[in-house]
């Protein structure tokens, strides 16, 4: 009878453990370069994504620092973007309101500049805000050296202090009739109207709450001479 034959293929034990070690030395390259690549384009996300960031930090101060011209927004459809556009509507009607508030306050002030009848606005904490011309020619002062001061450094007539805190105190005063000396040491009479300035969310009735008082003067010395 004839004999089994076995016939045995094999590759060298040390030709297998280089192919195993050259196979890693691909591998970890494969991972060194995935990794540089993503690094370098997280690097480069992030830092597009901060200057955007601060681009929008930046347009904030200006509009804070009054200047509203709006900011160039990227299209990239992304929440920043959105940002953009709403900090640009904001700032726009920012600035409408702005306008509107400032033509506003001009036209009232050129009123109160013409009024014949002596207007004095007191602002917060008794300190004088607004003077016009016929106002200083009765109390003896000037609009630009008054602003800002307190109200008992400027107007040194009692019985105006009287009115006007009463109205600081929510109190409302028409009529009231006081005695002022004028240039030469003749007297005037006028008729003082003081109305409290409410606070902002404050009741017209309740008390305590004046954010400032405006003061008028309607000077009755001719009538009081004739009677």
């Amino acid at each position: 009878s004839a004999g089994a034959a076995v016939i045995r293929l094999a590759l060298p034990l040390a030709e297998i453990n280089e192919d195993i070690r050259d196979f890693r030395r691909r591998l970890w390259m494969a991972l060194l370069v995935i990794l540089i690549l993503a690094g370098g384009a997280s690097l480069l996300f992030s830092r597009a994504l901060a200057g955007r960031i601060a681009r929008l930090r930046q347009f904030s101060e200006r509009v804070a620092r009054g200047d509203f011209r709006p900011i160039s927004v990227e299209r990239q459809g992304d929440e920043l973007t959105d940002l953009g556009h709403t900090l640009n509507e904001t700032a726009a009607h920012l600035e409408q309101t702005i306008v509107s508030l400032t033509e506003e306050r001009n036209r009232s002030a050129a009123i109160l500049r013409g009024m014949v009848e002596g207007v004095a606005v007191i602002g917060p904490e008794g300190r004088v805000a607004f003077l016009n011309e016929a106002f200083c020619r009765v109390a003896g002062v000037e609009a630009a050296q008054s602003e800002g001061r307190s109200m008992v450094e400027v107007i040194r007539q009692s019985d105006l202090l009287v009115v006007i805190q009463q109205a600081l105190a929510g109190k409302e005063t028409s009529g009231s009739e006081v005695t002022l000396a004028g240039a030469g040491g003749a007297r005037h009479s006028f008729v003082a109207t003081a109305a409290p300035v409410r606070a902002a969310g404050a009741g017209a009735d309740s008390p305590g709450h004046a954010a400032g008082a405006v003061l008028v003067l309607h000077d009755i010395s001719e009538l009081r001479r004739l009677e």
